[in-house]
């Protein structure tokens, strides 16, 4: 059974997330980098170059900043949960976190990426995903407080199993490396 899908439409507004404050953003993406407790994709990928978010993730981290702007899962609410994680990624953008030139165009708020899984000489595992690049200056720049070092998070998913990501590139030319 197919799910239906929402046409992307920018929204109007972005919600007004004052209180969300930058450090929290850092802090609680920085922890679905890495899970220990999760011995599978976390929906976060990191490479040598950037961090990628699946959108999920954002509004999952939003909804647990702030559970009031919990929409559930039901596809009548798609718009509202793009709002919310376009809201989030605005936080972002005034930050200079997101690598905006893979994006699509400056209206979206995530851009299309073909991500390579696995390890050694078995073949591939290819995903196309809808992913927000962040920067990782955006977590690594400086100390910050509950941050985990960048050669600690990769150290952990190589032992975890994590690690099988072997590239992540924008797809069909649907965003530039320049």
């Amino acid at each position: 059974m197919t799910m239906p899908h929402a046409l992307y439409e920018k929204p109007r507004a972005h919600l007004r997330l004052e209180s969300l404050t930058i450090d929290q953003l850092r802090l609680e993406l920085s922890r679905r980098i890495h899970n220990l407790t999760n011995h599978r994709s976390t929906g976060a990928f990191m490479d040598t170059g950037l961090c990628y978010f699946d959108p999920g993730l954002i509004y999952e981290v939003a909804i647990g900043i702030f559970p009031e702007l919990e929409w559930g899962s039901a596809p009548a609410f798609t718009k509202q949960r793009r709002q919310v994680i376009e809201s989030v990624v605005a936080k972002l953008r005034e930050v200079d976190a997101v690598e905006e030139a893979l994006l699509r165009s400056a209206d979206h708020y995530c851009g299309k990426f073909r991500v390579c899984l696995g390890r050694g000489c078995v073949d591939p595992t290819f995903l196309d995903l809808w992913l927000v690049p962040v920067r990782p200056s955006f977590f690594w720049a400086e100390k910050y407080p509950g941050v985990v070092e960048a050669a600690k998070v990769v150290q952990r998913r190589r032992l975890t199993g994590l690690a099988n990501l072997r590239w992540v590139a924008p797809l069909n030319r649907e965003g530039s490396l320049t």
